[in-house]
């Protein structure tokens, strides 16, 4: 399964949130959009997956305008994780997993449905919370949850058609689960889905995505894989910080250090410390 988006636009009112994006998303891929604060990723994020409308251009899915996927079809094909989900009933965390079973299952939960919620209670390391109430978990844990639930709208164990648009899947979560999250979604791709994710910690993109495309006011900057695009130059600007660019002396991916735009001092005049992005 491929989506495909063609010179697309998107605006809000008076203001352009995208502008002429264009992109495909091949199976066996995990791509990462990055850029700053109100950039437009979860704009394009969106218009991806079929819960924005675009003035212009084209979003297909398999060549077929995704505007005409019905829903039940197009949620057997692509799950969301978005920034904020709340749950609104006091639904327990294996509950809320099984709700991303909705578009198979209709409402009648199959031992294959159990089997898939197993898998991703123990991929997730969430077997200590599974009865417990959802909406009394920290905001860590709860995201963990959210993540099951969309990872489980797949076709089966071993999906290999899914495509899981993932808004910011780690902003709440600490390092281990950053990076089990990561993996995870690392290992979906191997079975032959897709996975586009926006992430605001540049180390954790370089590490795990196959292509980065790094989005700015709305446009498209650059794209390609993690060492054509982690370039000092083209980060200074967009982020507005001074990088250093160095090669991770396990993985061998980017690894990217930053200090104060302004002569490596912080506004508050104290030396800032060169730190890892997204830190």
């Amino acid at each position: 399964m491929t989506i495909r988006a063609d010179d697309i636009s998107v605006s809000s009112g008076n203001k352009v949130r995208l502008s002429n994006v264009s992109l495909a998303l091949q199976p066996g891929q995990l791509v990462v959009a990055i850029g700053p604060n109100g950039a437009g990723k979860s704009t394009l994020l969106k218009a991806l997956s079929g819960q924005l409308p675009i003035q212009s251009g084209s979003v297909t899915l398999d060549a077929i305008p995704i505007n005409e996927w019905g829903k039940q079809a197009l949620a057997r094909r692509r799950a969301v994780f978005s920034q904020h989900t709340n749950v609104a009933f006091d639904f327990t965390v294996e509950e809320v997993i099984m709700l991303g079973r909705g578009p198979f299952s209709h409402g009648a939960e199959t031992h294959s449905d159990w089997q898939m919620v197993e898998q991703i209670i123990d991929e997730l390391d969430l077997g200590a919370l599974r009865h417990r109430i959802c909406n009394q978990l920290s905001g860590g844990e709860q995201q963990r949850v959210q993540i099951a639930r969309v990872l489980v709208q797949s076709d089966s164990v071993s999906d290999a058609t899914g495509i899981f648009f993932m808004d910011e899947p780690t902003s709440s979560l600490d390092i281990e689960h950053q990076h089990q999250v990561m993996d995870l979604l690392r290992r979906r791709t191997h079975n032959g889905s897709t996975v586009f994710a926006v992430l605001h910690d540049l180390n954790l993109a370089a590490t795990y995505a196959d292509e980065i495309i790094i989005v700015d006011q709305g446009r498209q900057i650059a794209a390609g894989a993690p060492w054509d695009v982690m370039k000092t130059d083209l980060l200074d600007t967009v982020f507005s910080a001074n990088f250093t660019v160095v090669t991770h002396p396990v993985s061998g991916v980017p690894a990217l250090l930053t200090s104060s735009p302004i002569s490596g001092r912080n506004t508050r005049g104290v030396p800032a410390e060169t730190s890892p992005t997204g830190q």
